[in-house]
């Protein structure tokens, strides 16, 4: 998350600039910058947890988990289960800030405090069932008598 946060924290800052240079907010612009945010972030982390991934079962898994083929399909569900994880990090809180704004009367402050504590949780309920599915696609595919 160290990388999202430091790439947020660019963008936020670039576009407070360009709000106080030219007066006013450039909706496709903070679009593609929340577009490169999510997708940067989600490249460098779903690198990063395959390379891991990848390490551990080579070095600590047993010599049939670490050579056995893992299913091309479990590439997408993770790269999916990234993207939803990630995204409700950075991306969701302001969409739904912005709905509970408009349906309540709640401040935009509370409303983005309440967004960006619940939308990564409500996330985690989906993205462990993606999980568990996964880990079942993977465990069908091993040798017999492995699991």
């Amino acid at each position: 998350m160290c990388v999202a946060n430091c790439l947020k924290t660019l963008v936020e800052h670039k576009e407070n600039v360009n709000k106080h240079s030219y007066g006013k907010k450039n909706h496709n612009d903070e679009g593609r910058s929340k577009f490169g945010v999510f997708a940067l972030t989600t490249i460098v982390n779903s690198s990063a947890t395959m390379l891991k991934d990848r390490y551990y079962a080579s070095h600590f898994g047993t010599t049939v988990a670490a050579t056995t083929q893992v299913p091309k399909v479990t590439y997408f569900l993770w790269g999916v289960r990234d993207c939803m994880v990630i995204g409700s990090s950075f991306i969701l809180p302001d969409i739904m800030c912005d709905v509970l704004t408009k349906n309540s009367d709640l401040e935009r402050t509370t409303a983005l405090r309440i967004s960006q504590f619940a939308c990564p949780v409500l996330a985690q309920f989906v993205s462990i069932r993606m999980n568990d599915a996964l880990l079942i696609i993977i465990c069908r595919t091993l040798p017999k008598g492995f699991n």
